[in-house]
């Protein structure tokens, strides 16, 4: 019987920590190995379906951001018992957020394992969250206008262009003339966009949605809205084979007819370490709201 066994403290880990843990190797009776190590990994992996007639083919692509081998022991001689060892290593501080997403994953392992000659090699692979470096949000405030023929049908301005997940996105509106509408909606929502051996894909997903009802529309006059945004949105990136954007959009609902919008684009940081309001770094009253 030969097996090995990582242990760390944690699994979860900021880009620039020390990752610390011990390697475990149990077996019932000497010998010889090649080399043990663990490896630390880092990659983005993408697929992308297409189907052509009847068939359908699934294509795949990976990155390496991390690929980096840490040796526990050399070439030589196992002994039969229980043997613990310790490592350590650093986490580079420019390490990318982990993301799991529709066809693209941004993926960290460590995997400890025992080269043999002729053999199976033993070996022990634990899944890490690592959250990459954090930043400081220098949000500003940005407008638009959605016209008919020249003719202003819906204005509005953003104020916070930059925002961490779970801060809230505060909206200036003004919808003028428009005779049928079912209401105004606002929707924070991700695209992301993933290529794998040539082919391309883009999938969508809402986050948060506001509707104002027609009946509540006040024609002509601004009214401001707070729309609330999940804890769990993913960080603006970009790439070799992800990327990753979100947009503020302000909808007019139109029956039996194209709705017309106005769509941001905004950044979305990772929270800075010990930060947890947006408040901490900027003032809304330099808006104006």
């Amino acid at each position: 019987m030969r097996e090995i066994k990582l242990y760390l403290e944690k699994t979860d880990y900021r880009a620039g920590e020390t990752i610390s843990g011990t390697v475990e190797v149990i077996c019932d009776k000497d010998f010889g190995f090649n080399e043990m190590y663990v490896e630390f990994n880092g990659k983005e992996h993408t697929w992308v379906t297409k189907q052509v007639g009847k068939h359908t083919h699934t294509y795949k692509e990976e990155y390496f951001h991390i690929n980096e081998r840490f040796e526990i022991m050399p070439p030589g001689e196992m002994q039969s018992g229980e043997i613990r060892v310790p490592f350590s290593f650093q986490i580079p501080a420019d390490t990318p957020n982990w993301y799991k997403g529709i066809r693209g994953h941004i993926e960290y392992t460590l995997e400890g394992k025992i080269e043999l000659s002729w053999a199976r090699d033993p070996k022990h692979r634990l899944d890490l969250s690592i959250t990459g470096p954090s930043e400081v949000i220098t949000p500003s405030s940005v407008s638009g206008s959605e016209l008919d023929n020249g003719v202003p049908q819906l204005d509005a301005e953003l104020e916070n262009n930059e925002i961490y997940p779970g801060d809230i996105v505060r909206v200036k509106y003004r919808v003028e003339r428009q005779d049928k509408m079912r209401g105004v909606r606002f929707d924070v929502e991700t695209t992301e966009r993933v290529t794998a051996q040539g082919f391309d894909a883009k999938n969508w997903k809402r986050y948060s949605e506001v509707f104002i009802e027609e009946s509540n529309i006040l024609r002509g006059s601004w009214r401001s809205l707070e729309i609330p945004t999940p804890k769990d949105l993913p960080v603006t990136y970009e790439g070799p084979l992800v990327s990753l954007e979100t947009n503020v959009k302000i909808v007019i609902d139109i029956p039996w007819g194209l709705d017309k919008d106005v769509t941001f684009p905004i950044i979305v940081r990772k929270r800075k370490e010990g930060s947890s309001d947006m408040f901490d770094d900027y003032s809304s009253d330099q808006f104006g709201f």
